[in-house]
């Protein structure tokens, strides 16, 4: 079933995700940022934290690896080969579920709460799907969910009101998410920490990650 919103941009990019990565790459592998990505994602996970959520989790790089420190993972994408793929890398893990699904404005509440919620490169998908509005507030359900929210978003595109995002010069994106998330969501969400990190090898995107904390 085709997004309410902007339906056949996201049918091609599906199409060219199968052929890119399900057939020849796999989407994780592209980027050369995953360990520093881990490393501060993992610095944050304090002993107190039992459970994490990855939405989006593509072919379970980063859930893998929080079931190996010992939380209880779920991931969910609505990609059915990276799914796939992540079942087969995880399914040692008996703490560790991956589950096909798309999320949507009339899905999202029921995810289940977690101790913390990884919402990596996702949320400029949710606002081509869904609308601006519609993808604010799946994130505050998120925000909701999770008691700590690593949120990354593309460091060289700009999530705006209009429909189509604007282009971003990488050196601006942390200052532009910043006061995005002040302006949207600083009434229910506090910025703890940021970090920049290339994207891949010859580009020139860098994408920021920030570590949400609910109030």
């Amino acid at each position: 079933m085709l997004y309410n919103k902007g339906g056949m941009a996201e049918l091609l990019r599906g199409i060219r995700d199968y052929i890119h990565f399900d057939l020849f790459h796999s989407y994780q592998d592209e980027r050369n940022d995953n360990e520093v990505r881990w490393e501060f994602i993992k610095s944050h996970i304090n002993d107190k934290a039992q459970s994490l959520i990855d939405v989006g989790c593509a072919e379970g790089e980063f859930a893998i690896r929080a079931a190996e420190i010992g939380l209880n993972v779920t991931g969910f994408d609505s990609n059915p080969g990276r799914i796939r793929t992540a079942q087969k890398k995880g399914d040692k893990y008996s703490n560790l579920n991956f589950n096909l699904a798309e999320l949507s404005p009339g899905t999202i509440e029921g995810l289940p709460e977690s101790d913390i919620i990884l919402f990596l490169t996702v949320h400029h998908h949710w606002t081509r799907a869904y609308g601006y509005d519609d993808a604010a507030k799946m994130f505050r359900v998120l925000v909701k969910k999770g008691r700590t929210i690593f949120y990354e978003p593309p460091g060289h595109m700009a999530i705006k009101e209009s429909d189509e995002h604007g282009s971003l010069d990488p050196a601006d994106s942390i200052e532009y998410y910043t006061q995005l998330i002040k302006s949207d969501f600083g009434d229910v969400v506090s910025i703890k920490d940021i970090i920049s990190v290339e994207y891949s090898s010859g580009t020139n995107r860098t994408d920021p990650m920030f570590v949400l904390e609910s109030k």
